[in-house]
């Protein structure tokens, strides 16, 4: 199988908690390394090292850039920002103790070389910069008083923030330039709207390797976007095809399916106006509202907290082909798709159930009969094939007995319960002692 447009991505740690396919300890790098391309860990993960980087993965060690927790060893009272009272400046949430740095500080930018000295020294090849670009107001969502720019003696607007954020970000690739590194910091295509100098400023003019979303298609505790919001993430995910994969960089797109159970209702209160969806349907809402943007191989997903599961690993295995035209509406009927050579996402964003017709569209399901409607619960994706490029994969679902055995196919042991996925044409010798195949 080929990954022809995105690279897997998750956060070890939450990942590695719901990993359940592991045959050894929790610590087995190479058994873990089959299931993602690109981790990020923490640096007490060093354990995993040598089996991912075996296994020729991308492990990045994760480190926050903008902010310092007052209790840390690296710590240092002179390079925290003060707002126009003289207090320190605080992330909200964090009782206080974790303290925003100054980007510009000498002493801040040295410690942050020094732990990424460390990071290197444990043999991981990348960084993942936590608030590495910023976009936002230093007010408006994280920060528990507006600081002063320690340069201007007035206080940081949000042009010179995103600068200094920048021009830090660039140091720190200088130090380590064959490292990899990701800086999140961007959200979602109603956040660009909002800020567009901002996010232009930093595709313009930052140097690393990778930018990451935390909320293209919902925010972090897994509430999606109304289909409004949602169409402005897939527009900007399309923009940014041309505004930076295009330089060679990658972009991830991350976003939470474990959490992901509810549609969104837009307040500020993140209470959910809709059903629990469930991580499957979650995972397809988010695979295929890709597809919609997706024209380069640098783009990355994160299916978080769901990567682990069959059904979200075939989704990556699937041969999507070459974009063949720019996503559309069908008619009115508040369902988009977008035609690919071997395949057809549809995505319905909407906040109720939709059906259309797909009779002119050729096309078949995974198993290569022909579709002439679909009926999309809301916030769900459905992939079908184009009837000229079937499916090369046969799926074959198969039922544990009260007797719970592993299935084998060509010698590749699978556990019981699951989808095998054979090349279609390919003859294969099933045993499955004790399991009733469906």
């Amino acid at each position: 199988m080929t990954y022809p447009y995105f690279k897997r991505f998750d956060n070890f740690e939450n990942y590695n908690l719901t990993w359940t396919g592991a045959t050894s300890g929790p610590t087995d790098g190479v058994n873990i390394a089959k299931e993602l391309d690109y981790y990020v860990c923490w640096y007490y993960h060093d354990a995993v090292l040598p089996g991912l980087l075996a296994a020729g993965k991308t492990p990045q060690c994760y480190l926050n850039v903008r902010n310092c927790d007052d209790r840390d060893s690296h710590y240092d009272v002179n390079f925290v920002l003060r707002n126009a009272s003289g207090g320190i400046v605080a992330a909200k949430g964090y009782d206080g103790h974790l303290h925003v740095a100054d980007p510009m500080s000498p002493l801040w930018r040295e410690a942050l070389r020094g732990r990424i000295t460390y990071f290197k020294a444990l043999g991981f090849p990348g960084v993942f910069l936590d608030n590495g670009v910023e976009v936002d107001v230093p007010t408006q969502y994280t920060f528990d008083s507006h600081p002063v720019n320690p340069r201007t003696g007035q206080l940081y607007t949000d042009a010179d923030f995103v600068r200094d954020c920048v021009d830090e970000t660039n140091w720190l690739k200088a130090q380590f330039p064959s490292m990899y590194m990701v800086a999140n910091g961007f959200w979602s295509g109603t956040r660009y709207d909002q800020k567009i100098s901002g996010h232009q400023y930093i595709m313009e003019n930052v140097e690393i390797d990778a930018l990451f979303s935390e909320g293209m298609w919902g925010n972090i505790y897994g509430y999606l976007w109304l289909a409004g919001d949602w169409q402005r993430s897939v527009n900007f995910l399309r923009l940014l095809q041309d505004a930076w994969i295009a330089k060679g960089k990658d972009f991830v797109t991350y976003t939470n399916c474990g959490g992901a159970g509810h549609t969104y209702s837009g307040d500020t209160s993140r209470q959910s106006n809709g059903e629990m969806i469930g991580w499957e349907r979650a995972a397809s809402f988010h695979f295929c509202s890709a597809l919609l943007a997706a024209a380069r191989s640098g783009n990355i997903l994160s299916l978080h907290n769901a990567m682990s599961r069959p059904y979200v690993q075939s989704l990556f295995q699937v041969d999507v082909g070459e974009p063949l035209e720019e996503y559309r509406q069908i008619g009115t009927s508040g369902i988009y798709t977008r035609k690919w050579s071997k395949v057809q996402p549809f995505v319905n964003p909407q906040e109720g159930t939709r059906s259309v017709s797909v009779a002119d569209l050729n096309l078949v399901d995974a198993e290569g009969y022909e579709v002439t409607a679909v009926t999309i619960p809301a916030k769900t994706g459905l992939l079908l094939y184009q009837a000229d490029a079937p499916p090369d994969v046969v799926q074959l679902s198969y039922a544990s007995s009260p007797v719970s055995v592993p299935a084998t196919v060509e010698g590749v042991e699978v556990a019981s319960g699951g989808t095998l996925q054979i090349p279609r044409g390919t003859t294969v010798t099933l045993k499955v002692p004790n399991t009733v195949i469906t």
